[in-house]
């Protein structure tokens, strides 16, 4: 995974996987036959590299667009507007500001049936989302922007911000019998929250806070206890999700708090491009029927 910003592990997952990098030099990615190539792959290469909109990219988000425009896929990745304009004639176009960028991949997190043929369990069967064009590996980038329309903060940690979200992978099978298959989701991990030796008339803390009680039980249990380090369900350094995890014995201990974007589906070619908007409407509850031990 890679990002601009680089705080507690903020990050976005499309459909399955979060992120890893695997640095590589571009070139056209071609799955060998009876799956069909990209007869156009040179040009369409060229033609996303210059495009306005990824040009002035950081290389390695660059690279990953270029990459999959190479591959067989049923459209290019999708182009980024200048949704923007000055609030004074000529009102011309203000480009959105990129803030943060994910390189999407298969590597980051244990194997699963999903993803990897696993002996005695899978292994006679076909890749049940990751499979297609005959074994390409499956890759994706999402880029995270903020629109400076008049009037609206230009700082993306503002909640009033709006802000763009543009996914797009290649290597997912098709779903043909749901319209949604797959998932954008927002996940942060949690923190610890302050002291606020003032609770509330009922004796709990206050909202975001902890009382003194409760940041004692945690110092008690570990030493990750201080406001603003990532809380650990044993109080030991985080453990973020890898490929080294074993389900149940080896599992992260982070507590991440998870918020759905939608769902999308891919295309005929087996890439997918899913587009959100986020601005001062946006609703950020917190959907808690969507967990992942409720098979949300």
């Amino acid at each position: 995974m890679l990002t601009t910003r680089i705080g507690t592990r903020t990050f976005l997952v499309a459909a399955l996987f979060p992120a890893s990098l695997l640095a590589a030099v571009v070139c056209a990615d071609q799955p060998p036959p009876p799956c069909h190539p990209n007869p156009k792959a040179n040009q369409d290469m060229a033609e996303v590299r210059n495009r306005g909109d990824v040009r002035h990219l950081p290389d390695p988000l660059e690279d990953r667009l270029v990459r999959m425009a190479g591959r067989p896929h049923s459209q290019l990745p999708t182009q980024a507007y200048a949704e923007a304009h000055q609030d004074k004639p000529p009102f011309a176009p203000v480009p959105s500001q990129l803030f943060q960028y994910y390189l999407l991949d298969t590597t980051g997190f244990e194997p699963n049936p999903f993803t990897s043929l696993i002996p005695g369990a899978n292994d006679t069967a076909m890749l049940t989302a990751t499979g297609p064009d005959c074994g390409l590996p499956t890759i994706g980038g999402v880029r995270v922007v903020l629109e400076p329309k008049p009037g609206l903060p230009t700082d993306p940690n503002d909640i009033r911000a709006f802000i763009d979200i543009f996914t797009d992978v290649s290597g997912l099978f098709v779903i043909n019998n749901e319209s949604g298959w797959y998932e954008g989701w927002m996940i942060h991990d949690l923190t610890v929250a302050p002291v606020n030796r003032k609770p509330r008339p009922d004796g709990h803390a206050q909202f975001g806070t902890l009382v003194p009680a409760d940041a004692a039980a945690l110092e008690a249990k570990g030493g990750n206890k201080v406001a603003g380090d990532i809380f650990t369900t044993d109080g030991k350094p985080p453990h973020f999700p890898s490929a080294k995890d074993h389900f149940p014995d080896t599992q992260t201990n982070v507590v991440p708090i998870q918020l759905s974007m939608g769902a999308w589906n891919t295309l005929q070619q087996s890439d997918g491009h899913a587009y959100w908007e986020f601005n001062y409407t946006t609703n950020w509850i917190h959907p808690l029927y969507e967990l992942p031990f409720t098979g949300g």
